[in-house]
This record gives structure tokens, C-alpha cells and sequence, in this order.
């Protein structure tokens, strides 16, 4: 588990493939609750990990991605969490992510990220800096540029 360090309004970045993005937002830090905001593609359903549980038990020989429609459509899903309960997002293959409130100090969330390795989480200002080293690079090796970016 990955565990990263947020203060409100900071974001975590999920990268699938083909260059799809899962952002997990610190929306507010109230005592001992946090409120996450979630955004996804509409075909990877998010749950608090107890209503995916009780799906699961309601319908254990049903694939896991096509249980139901994620608990609000469009937009960003917004939950509240004390520390410790889980969030399960599952991608198409039926691979479970698990994100988890480690803990909560003061103006500061430590978010834990249960992701397979070949998924990159990154705090979302090292991501930026990822794309614009990425983009730099992408022009530098274009024939007839000089290298710079406008």
C-alpha cells in the first residue's frame, strides 16, 4: 500500500492504461472525518467497500464490474470517511483498487492506495511535472524542432 500525505483541495492520480485517469481529491478535513472526491470513467464503478460487499453477497456469481452503476453518476463522487474504512473501485478486468483513510491529523489526510504495480499513483503535482517532462521530450526528439517548448 502506497500512502500518500494530502491537505484539502490536493489531489492523488490513478493512471490506467491508454492514458485514462482515476483522481482521488481531498474535498474538506473536518475533525475526524475526511470528505474524498472521487472521478472516474463511468465504466469503473466506485463503492465504500461495505455496500460492495453486501453486492458481492447479494450476488456472488455476477461479475464484479457490471454489479451496479457507481453510487453517483458523472461528476465526482463525494464520501465522507473516518479512518480506516475503504473505498474498492473496480477497473473492466474486475481488479480491485482500495483506497483507505490511514489517518487524519490536523489539515492533513494520509491516503493509502492498495493498487496492482503496474498502475502508477502519483500525488498530482509530480504527475503534471511526469507530462510536461514527457511533452519536452516528445518535442525535443521531433525532427525539425529546436527543442522548446511555447
Amino acid at each position: 500500500m502506497l500512502v500518500l500525505s494530502r491537505q484539502r483541495n490536493e489531489k492523488i492520480v490513478i493512471c490506467l492504461p491508454k492514458g485514462v485517469l482515476i483522481t482521488i481529491t481531498v474535498v474538506d478535513i473536518r475533525g475526524i472525518k475526511a470528505r474524498l472526491g472521487f472521478t472516474a470513467p463511468p465504466d469503473i464503478p466506485i463503492h465504500r467497500k461495505e455496500v460492495y460487499e453486501a453486492l458481492l453477497a447479494e450476488n456472488p456469481d455476477t461479475p464484479v464490474c457490471s454489479l451496479a452503476k457507481q453510487e453517483s453518476e458523472g461528476g465526482m463522487l463525494v464520501l465522507s470517511r473516518e479512518r480506516d474504512p475503504e473505498v474498492v473501485m473496480v477497473l473492466p478486468d474486475g481488479t480491485l483498487i482500495t483506497i483507505t483513510v490511514v489517518d487524519i491529523r490536523g489539515e492533513k489526510v494520509r491516503i493509502g492506495t492498495d493498487a496492482p504495480k503496474e498502475l502508477p499513483v502519483h500525488r498530482y503535482e509530480i504527475w503534471e511535472a511526469i507530462q510536461r517532462e514527457e511533452a519536452q521530450r516528445r518535442v525535443a526528439e521531433t525532427p525539425g524542432t529546436q527543442g522548446s517548448v511555447g
